[in-house]
């Protein structure tokens, strides 16, 4: 159901805390100058009339609606044959920039369970029909989790996800609409040929030159006039007289006249009055003369000049990644410093108390930053330079210093960790003191949800998980195809194939999910072989990864052999 003014029901059993919740969170709301609305659900009677009161005594009357103003507040009561329905009351509430409802169960509206462990209950509704948990004993991960005391954490939540609506568990393909809004302004620069391999052409190149560029010889030979061997045959052979010998890079000096041959070697140009050319292995010859044995039609083995491509051909087009196929085709048109999009420079900030540089000795309870050389390494892959932005512990104020520094120096900036639900998961606190944009907090795949997607100066912020496996899936997923366009890249985001699943994989998918695996050839086609450990931790499940397969929402096994998509890794 859309509601035209932001609403969430506070939902729980009798004794839970809802009402002192609620209490407690006007005033931290009312401190970030919002007009908040409170609409309470009774499952009994009520009566706010005091008997003998002029109001009262106007709706013993039989008035079906009083209402009583003064210069600072209004009431209104109204009798109602049904009870209403949480729309129908908010069409009384006006001008207000959140309504609170406590209760609502079944009223259409976001919901936000409160738990209290000492009340005997369990939640009043399932936890995936709830946007948030208030509670004094954590009972899931799935949603954010907020202590019964925490009215500064809920306030912040409320205004980011439903005031400003901040998107939360978004499917992916908004997600990547979202980043795909995000204006990218390209700078250019040229670069040698040499060292122009897997940059991006910023213009389409137009051929100014022919290839080949002059009319030449496909083989070791002789050319000559067709006219010339119009009757020859095994019985009635024809000898020509030969004038010089051709070799390649070097112009013929003679014209080709009737009765006469030149030797001609691979690649050199074919001479004036010929228009044929012959292998040596179907002739007989000397030093002096060449007998042809056949008849042979003009344009024999001849290379037209253009052939390969024409004058005024578009060649390659604006946005093409040079492979070493693409800058030979270059460099044989004399494009010697192609111009390129300039190399996007991308930082990585990894976040947590845990994390120790690579060079550092184990310590207890710390483990080594692996996310910066896994993710790094995929990004430096696609062509782009990753700079380190070091680690920031697990504060607020930390982690926005170091993305800021970041941003000074990077056109993106990656960090990993604190971007889940944990009371450490900061970087959401950090975005808020930098006053970025946040475009979406989550996103509806499995793995790789938790992620947090914001915009600074003009720059991307994306928060991966800290969870290796799970990094990398949205990095390849949603960071890719950004990187792509940061590039200049005419085509973005990971190439799609068709693969057979090499086993049958029995876990049903409810939501769907992406799993980790290799390509095999079987039988002459092509596989995907899952990995074993589909954990979101494991660092070794990426060892031989090069695709992730698709699960489809709802699917419950795959047979052996079914084809299933999958996406290319950059690897």
């Amino acid at each position: 159901m859309a509601f035209h003014t932001p609403v969430v029901s506070f939902v729980g059993y009798s004794g839970s805390g809802k009402t002192t919740f609620i209490e407690k969170l006007i005033p931290e709301l009312k401190r970030k100058n919002l007009r908040i609305a409170v609409i309470k659900h009774d499952a009994h009677e009520f009566d706010i009339d005091r008997e003998g009161k002029d109001t009262w005594k106007f709706a013993q009357a039989g008035a079906d609606i009083i209402s009583i103003s003064s210069r600072t507040k209004m009431a209104l009561i109204e009798k109602t044959p049904v009870e209403l329905t949480l729309a129908e009351i908010m069409l009384n509430v006006r001008d207000v920039d959140l309504i609170i409802a406590e209760g609502y169960r079944a009223g259409g509206a976001p919901k936000i369970g409160v738990y209290r462990e000492a009340s005997g209950h369990e939640l009043s509704v399932p936890v995936q029909e709830l946007e948030a948990l208030v509670c004094d004993r954590k009972i899931t991960d799935e949603i954010p989790c907020f202590g019964l005391d925490d009215v500064s954490g809920m306030a912040d939540f409320l205004v980011e996800h439903f005031v400003r609506r901040i998107p939360f568990g978004i499917p992916l393909g908004e997600a990547l609409k979202k980043l795909e809004d995000i204006p990218v302004e390209l700078t250019y620069e040229e670069v040698g040929i040499d060292k122009s391999r897997g940059r991006v052409l910023a213009e389409t190149v137009i051929a100014k030159e022919m290839i080949p560029p002059f009319s030449r010889s496909p083989l070791d030979g002789y050319a000559f006039r067709a006219s010339d061997t119009e009757n020859a045959s095994r019985k009635a052979p024809v000898t020509l007289q030969i004038t010089e010998e051709i070799p390649a890079g070097t112009y013929p000096q003679k014209e080709v006249l009737p009765g006469t041959a030149a030797k001609i070697l691979t690649g050199a140009p074919i001479p004036k009055g010929a228009d044929a050319v012959t292998r040596y292995e179907d002739t007989e010859f000397d030093s002096d003369t060449v007998t042809l044995f056949q008849c042979y039609k003009p344009h024999s083995n001849i290379v037209d000049a253009g052939e390969d491509i024409a004058l005024g051909t578009e060649v390659v087009t604006e946005g093409t990644v040079i492979t070493p196929s693409i800058a030979g085709l270059l460099a044989s048109l004399g494009v010697a410093r192609p111009r390129v999009v300039r190399k996007p420079v991308i930082s990585i900030v990894n976040t947590g108390d845990e994390l120790l540089d690579v060079n550092m000795p184990l310590e207890p309870a710390k483990i080594r930053n692996s996310s910066h050389y896994t993710l790094g390494g995929y990004m430096e892959e696609t062509g782009v330079t990753v700079l380190d932005g070091g680690i920031a512990r697990d504060t607020a104020q930390e982690i926005a210093r170091s993305i800021r520094t970041a941003l000074a120096f990077s056109d993106m900036v990656v960090t990993t960790g604190g971007v889940s639900v944990g009371d450490y998961d900061l970087v959401k606190d950090a975005l808020k003191l930098l006053g970025a944009e946040t475009l979406f907090w989550k996103i509806a795949i499995k793995p790789g949800g938790a992620v947090v997607a914001a915009v600074l100066d003009k720059k991307l912020i994306l928060g991966l998980s800290g969870n290796p496996a799970s990094a990398l899936v949205t990095l390849q997923l949603l960071g890719i195809p950004f990187i792509h366009r940061l590039m200049g890249r005419s085509e973005c985001g990971l190439r799609k194939v068709q693969v057979a699943m090499c086993r049958n994989y029995m876990k049903p998918s409810p939501t769907g999910r992406y799993i980790r695996g290799r390509l095999t050839i079987e039988e002459g086609k092509a596989c995907f072989e899952p990995i074993e450990s589909q954990e979101n931790g494991s660092i070794s499940s990426m060892k031989g990864c090069n695709l992730i397969a698709e699960i489809k929402p709802g699917t419950l096994t795959i047979e052996k052999n079914q084809m299933i998509d999958a996406y290319w890794l950059y690897s």
